[in-house]
């Protein structure tokens, strides 16, 4: 946590996963980013080329209602990652997270205004299973498998370096807050027994 005055002077800095995952630090990244600076945070699952597949196939699939999305590691340092991976099938309008925990898992159900419903594993030492997610539709049903990760994160440097060379963010710094607040939300959750936190409590914290 750091102020105002002692952000780097350099316009881009590189920070590990995720942005923030408490209020008082999120709040200081949005003064900073309101104050001119560039921040971009994201995940290379938010640029995986298999995710392509749900447009291409949505008619087969139908309708969204229900996405699982799962990451080894704990919620706070790696949840952002099944996240990222989600997003870009719904978009904006996260409404709430709610976490069911067990010793070195937690399970994370989203709902989203579009009336689907996300599921999110985060189990520690389930290496082998990263970069897995499945979509339901009315339709139809997706399995996806995070494979050609060279794309990936190619994409990902070049939305970078874009940013840099022509000051063009390659997503709106609002999805990115939305993205925290869920993070947030799940770690809210987990240390109050599970309640359904909803990201208009942490938004109404955030200003």
């Amino acid at each position: 946590h750091r102020d105002l005055h002692s952000f780097p002077t350099r316009r881009s800095s590189d920070l590990d996963k995720p942005l923030a995952t408490n209020v008082p630090d999120l709040k200081q990244f949005i003064a900073w980013q309101q104050a001119g600076a560039q921040i971009l945070s994201a995940s290379g699952m938010r640029y995986m080329p298999e995710l392509e597949q749900v447009t291409e196939r949505r008619d087969e699939i139908g309708e969204l209602r229900w996405i699982t999305s799962f990451t080894c590691k704990t919620w706070e340092r790696y949840g952002i990652h099944a996240l990222e991976a989600v997003y870009p099938l719904l978009g904006p309008g996260f409404m709430s997270a709610q976490t069911v925990h067990q010793e070195a898992s937690d399970l994370v159900h989203l709902k989203h205004q579009s009336g689907a419903q996300v599921t999110i594993a985060a189990i520690h030492d389930a290496y082998g299973s990263f970069g897995n997610i499945h979509v339901y539709g009315t339709k139809g049903q997706l399995a996806l498998t995070l494979q050609d990760t060279y794309t990936a994160f190619r994409r990902q440097l070049v939305a970078f370096i874009d940013m840099v060379r022509m000051k063009r963010m390659p997503l709106p710094f609002a999805q990115t807050l939305e993205l925290m607040t869920l993070i947030i939300a799940g770690i809210r959750s987990r240390e109050q027994n599970g309640r359904a936190v909803m990201r208009a409590e942490i938004c109404h914290e955030l200003q």
